[in-house]
């Protein structure tokens, strides 16, 4: 793969934005965050064994018995799990993983290149933080710092599983190499990509990130730490919250220019001799009420409320 073309041009622009920040003010933490055990991710201990031996399983953070995988390694383990039932040759796996997860480059690398320190400059005064940049340049805490901040191929496509929600493949060929796909970007993917085309004509299998991202979070909304993580907006949480509610029937997102904008939430509830007309109807907001009587009194009603989301933009 000669290029990372799966996010558009405006895409790329967010990711180092300061919304991106604000909307996901504690993504980066969650990628990193050592938080899964072998265990966790429903792998046999036999299996994991054989894993680690043949060199496909990344390495664990931490020291001793609390080592631990991250985000995107687990993600990363999801993907090894799809590659077997398919019957992909640990050879080829291990290609993948020196590909993938190995850093495209290092940060380090970058301040000692003028080019690369020219771009960090440019990001650092685009967000605003131009004069910390330069103190912690000339101190050589950056320097410092920096073997520890990489960035590699595997980490920005799931990036751009959880930001973007795009629904991003790897089309592997027989011979391990890969180029990543989405069905929702094939047209300008074969304009900007001019080996496409030949993935689709030679023998590959399509190996789903989105798919392995799914399966590691599908409970995360019960959990108790889904509070302290990022890979849902500010907004999308306080929808998930309102979905639990007791009595909601329908919840209906309307969108404007990409982002919520109102919610029309519709909560069913018997009415008991405790309840009053008037604390139904004058509830603060607007709501459309339905009111079922029995006897000439009322046993039920339908609320839908209609809720502004707050703007990020």
């Amino acid at each position: 793969m000669s290029e990372i073309n799966f996010l558009t041009k405006e895409e790329s622009e967010f990711i180092t934005s300061k919304n991106f920040a604000k909307e996901y003010p504690k993504l980066l933490n969650t990628l990193e965050e050592p938080r899964f055990l072998i265990s966790d991710l429903d792998v046999a201990a036999r299996d994991a064994t054989y894993w680690d031996k043949q060199g496909i399983l990344p390495e664990m953070k931490g020291a001793g018995a609390r080592r631990k995988y991250d985000f995107v390694q687990a993600i990363w383990i999801r993907l090894i799990k799809q590659m077997r039932s398919f019957g992909v040759s640990i050879t080829i796996i291990k290609a993948l993983k020196e590909q993938l997860l190995t850093p495209a480059f290092k940060i380090e690398d970058l301040l000692k290149h003028p080019k690369g320190l020219e771009v960090l400059r440019t990001i650092a005064k685009k967000e605003g933080n131009e004069k910390e940049f330069e103190d912690m340049l000339s101190s050589g805490e950056l320097l410092r710092n920096a073997p520890d901040l990489s960035l590699d191929v595997f980490t920005h496509l799931v990036l751009g599983v959880i930001v973007f929600r795009k629904n991003l493949s790897l089309l592997v060929s027989d011979d391990g190499h890969y180029i990543p796909y989405s069905v929702d970007m094939h047209q300008q993917l074969y304009r900007t990509d001019s080996n496409l085309h030949l993935a689709f004509e030679i023998p590959h299998i399509s190996l789903s990130i989105s798919k392995a991202y799914q399966d590691l979070v599908q409970d995360w909304s019960i959990k108790p730490f889904f509070s302290d993580i990022s890979i849902v907006t500010e907004e999308e949480k306080k929808l998930l919250k309102i979905i639990r509610e007791p009595g909601i029937t329908n919840v209906e997102v309307i969108f404007e220019g990409g982002k919520m904008d109102l919610l029309k939430i519709c909560k069913e509830e018997g009415v008991t001799p405790a309840h009053r007309l008037s604390d139904i109807i004058s509830k603060n907001g607007y709501h459309d009420i339905v009111i079922k009587t029995r006897n000439g009194k009322p046993i039920y009603y339908k609320n839908t409320i209609l809720k502004k989301m707050k703007s990020t933009s």
